[in-house]
């Protein structure tokens, strides 16, 4: 099992350290660990991909590593409270350059 572990754990082009503790996950069986902390990182990598692309959900989900749209957005709303689309639609909005202000003029009182 170790070696399988070392094995495959090499494959993912993970650093030594990270390859290391997810082992000692693994050893002490606690799968639940490795699920949530995998589910996070892929919720991470389509929150990046939303931000910076115009990739359909679909795409998306395929590409953070879930096996379907519908996985995508479990993740999301039980880890963000939210949908991949409306957390598209809102960073935009929220990131969207604001057009620029014009200063007050200043007021000039007759004397």
């Amino acid at each position: 099992m170790a070696r399988w572990r070392s094995r495959h754990a090499s494959h993912t082009g993970w650093s030594p350290s990270l390859r290391c503790r997810c082992s000692q996950v693994l050893v002490r069986g606690d799968d639940l660990c490795v699920t949530q902390w995998l589910n996070a990182e892929r919720v991470a990598r389509a929150q990046q991909l939303l931000e910076t692309t115009d990739m359909p959900i679909e795409a998306v989900a395929g590409e953070a590593g879930f096996g379907t749209p519908l996985g995508l957005r479990q993740q999301f709303a039980a880890q963000l409270g939210t949908t991949p689309s409306h957390y598209r639609r809102t960073f935009r909005e929220v990131s969207r350059p604001r057009p620029a202000q014009h200063p007050p003029q200043a007021l000039t009182f007759p004397r």
